[in-house]
């Protein structure tokens, strides 16, 4: 006896993880969106290193993620609470920021590099403009 996904609502499931999927890649994009934008407005040097090994460790958090989703949840006897499963999503979080406070992968120096020259290039376009208008002003 076949019964299939639709003889127990498993289309409506199936909508629902799929919905659930979409939702948590938006909030990733948007969580994404955010660091980058404090990125961008960054002031100071500190600010901007803060900012940059955010950003690796949101990365590195991604990546985490994204390999345990690779592995096949335990079924049966041992299956995971839902307590246990927001302990290791904390878990490997917190991971993540250490490796990326401790130099991690490296993209933290690369994005704090290019934060800083783009903002020197902003402050120089910023000069020259100012310059142009003192100049045109005379």
């Amino acid at each position: 006896m076949n019964i299939g996904l639709s003889g127990l609502g498993g289309t409506n499931v199936l909508q629902q993880a799929q919905t659930a999927a979409l939702q948590r890649d938006q909030n990733q994009q948007t969580e994404f969106s955010n660091i980058l934008e404090s990125a961008m407005q960054a002031t100071d040097s500190q600010q901007k290193r803060a900012a940059a090994e955010e950003m690796e460790s949101f990365f590195i958090n991604m990546l985490f993620t994204e390999m345990r989703r690779s592995v096949p949840e335990p079924q049966g006897l041992f299956e995971r609470s839902n307590a246990e499963k927001i302990f290791e999503d904390m878990k490997f979080e917190e991971i993540a920021n250490q490796l990326a406070a401790s130099g991690g992968l490296g993209i933290a120096d690369m994005v704090y590099e290019d934060l800083t020259r783009v903002s020197r290039a902003n402050e120089q376009a910023v000069a020259a403009m100012n310059y142009r208008r003192i100049m045109d002003n005379e």
